[in-house]
Formats: structure tokens, C-alpha cells, sequence
């Protein structure tokens, strides 16, 4: 999604909430279904795959899903650069930690059932 941006609220925050909410299983579905698959299974995730997509108002939940995607986002960079082992599998413990964190509060913000979150393994 190279440089998505809101139209309505344009600060860092609400950015990072876009990028919760783009990297979800649920919502990254949706566009896969609108998408055309390519050779070795690639979907593209045009523009035009994401007019339409359901955005609520993240009300409350701005903040925390912000802190929540930096947090996911620091780490995953952190992990790239660091070559100690044991730091490296501290990180790659905390990754999926961070990135459930992500997921559970987007779909809070969607309000999704479990039944809803069982069908995509979350």
C-alpha cells in the first residue's frame, strides 16, 4: 500500500491506525477477493482493490491501535538489524505478541465476532 494517505485526517496517528487496519487477515481478505492473482500466487493490492473498504471511526481506539502498530513496527526493524541470537529470539518471541495485539484491537474497532475471527485462524 505505497503511500496511502486519508483524505480527512491526515495526522501520524491516523495513519498508523490505516496501516492496523490494512495489515488485519479479516481486511487484507477483502482485497485479495477483489485482487487478481499473478503467477507464484501474488495478489496485487491496487488502489482500485481498496476503494469501497470499510473504515470505521476508530473513536477512542486511535491511540492505542498507534502506539500498538509503532510498537509492532519498532520491533520488526529491530529484528532485521540485530545479529545477537539471544536478542534476536527475544524479538522474534515478541513479534507475534505485538502483532495479536494489533489485530485484537482492529477488530474490536470492526467489532468482529468469534466466530468471524475463527474463520481466518484468529
Amino acid at each position: 500500500y505505497y503511500l496511502i494517505r486519508s483524505k480527512t485526517d491526515t495526522s501520524e496517528q491516523y495513519h498508523r491506525y490505516l496501516i492496523g487496519i490494512l495489515s488485519h487477515p479479516v481486511i487484507d481478505a477483502m482485497v485479495v477477493a477483489a485482487g487478481r492473482a499473478f503467477r507464484g500466487g501474488y495478489i496485487v493490492h491496487r488502489k482500485a482493490n481498496l476503494v469501497g473498504l470499510p473504515i470505521p471511526d476508530p473513536g477512542n481506539a486511535l491511540e492505542p491501535i498507534s502506539a500498538a502498530v509503532t510498537a509492532l513496527s519498532e520491533t520488526t526493524v529491530a529484528l532485521r538489524n540485530q545479529t545477537d541470537q539471544a536478542q534476536r529470539r527475544a524479538l522474534e518471541t515478541l513479534l507475534p505478541i505485538q502483532r495479536q495485539r494489533v489485530h485484537e484491537l482492529i477488530s474490536s474497532v470492526y467489532r468482529l465476532n468469534s466466530d468471524e475471527l475463527a474463520a481466518f485462524d484468529l
